[in-house]
């Protein structure tokens, strides 16, 4: 094995533990780490943002009368989408 591989391997095991049985791509992963860039982007609170899977590993996010569409990559979500104006409808 690589030895940088090696000494880099307590560093990848460490980030997995402090996931846990966390999946990237699920709602659970989106919110923790895809909503903070969204609140960021929409300029609303977390607690105001309302998460819609649309398929995948992608997933919509509603609040403060604006939305987007959020992809993963990787490991990471970016907005795949503009920012638009939400309809007020439930």
């Amino acid at each position: 094995m690589n030895k940088m591989l090696l000494k880099k391997l307590p560093l990848i095991s460490a980030a997995f533990l402090l996931t846990g049985c966390m999946v990237a791509g699920s709602p659970k992963h989106f919110n923790t780490v895809g909503l903070g860039r969204a609140a960021f982007d929409l300029e609303c609170e977390q607690e105001k943002l309302k998460v819609i899977p649309v398929g995948g590993s992608s997933y919509g996010v509603k609040g403060c009368g604006k939305k987007a569409v959020y992809v993963l990559n990787g490991f990471e979500y970016f907005r795949n989408s503009g920012i638009e104006k939400a309809d007020n409808k439930k």
